[in-house]
């Protein structure tokens, strides 16, 4: 329904990617329509389980992180949220928060810095705010990215959920980008940082978290940052679209190299446990 992914060739090459990675350190579980366990299936995408839920055959969802906040919301033990275009070259640490985001897709509090490419980003949420919602309240300093979550108190999140929901009845079927990620990303993170009984907290408060645009570029010229995305544990690849068939096979083929080296590492370290 409009995102800007899904099964596409790129899309399924990194779907698989994806759950490739996460399988390496958990069991994983998709929880989807009919339709889309038909198309997970066809194209091998290798969960350790496919649950088709028929709230999500009988439901409209328009924009897609609703459909993504309501998965999220029938959870009733912790669990662990990792988007499709994320991937995993770590198992996370333990973490006792209720919940933890990946990053801050905003920090200004990390990072006291405020550059021209993050003000045009503010603009994104700040535009959609002032429409639709009483925006002077909010605090832009922070905004959670939410393409990996790990959540250990899934009652008190899901209530928070239930508030969304009520939140924006007004506004939901308003379909764009623009609108899904202010739901998805922005209401939902202001309003856990409005409660004061539900601990939240960042995984990584590194520069490298997302591989967009500018550090693929970057990585081509000094090929060593690559590394550092891979020593963060996680990587997401937002602008997978937005690139070169060149440039999107060199660093397909990387992520690649990265999970088989994963194998080997493992490999050795069964090996050494053995002797």
């Amino acid at each position: 329904m409009g995102h800007h992914k899904g099964f596409t060739e790129r899309g399924v090459l990194v779907m698989k990617l994806s759950v490739e990675s996460a399988n390496k350190f958990y069991k994983t579980f998709v929880y989807c329509d009919s339709k889309s366990a038909k198309l997970f299936k066809v194209n091998k995408i290798p969960f350790h389980r496919i649950v088709v839920v028929d709230w999500l055959d009988e439901y409209d969802f328009p924009n897609w992180g609703l459909a993504k906040l309501e998965t999220m919301l029938h959870q009733t033990e912790p669990y662990i949220h990792i988007d499709f275009d994320t991937i995993l070259t770590k198992k996370f640490e333990p973490r006792t928060d209720d919940i933890t985001w990946g990053y801050g897709e905003i920090n200004l509090v990390q990072s006291n810095t405020l550059t021209y490419e993050v003000i045009d980003h503010l603009n994104l949420y700040y535009d959609v705010a002032k429409k639709y919602e009483e925006y002077k309240t909010f605090d832009y300093s922070q905004i959670a990215n939410a393409s990996t979550i790990i959540v250990n108190s899934p009652h008190p999140i899901g209530d928070v959920i239930k508030e969304v929901k009520q939140r924006i009845i007004d506004y939901k079927d308003i379909i764009s980008p623009q609108m899904n990620m202010f739901i998805e990303q922005f209401i939902f993170f202001q309003l856990i940082k409005s409660k004061s009984y539900i601990s939240n907290s960042f995984l990584s408060t590194s520069d490298y978290n997302d591989l967009n645009v500018y550090w693929m570029y970057e990585i081509q010229k000094q090929n060593n940052i690559f590394d550092k995305f891979i020593n963060n544990g996680f990587i997401h690849w937002p602008n997978m679209n937005d690139i070169s068939d060149n440039m999107f096979d060199y660093f397909y083929k990387r992520f690649i190299d990265t999970l088989n080296l994963i194998d080997n590492r493992d490999t050795k370290i069964i090996q050494n446990s053995i002797i």
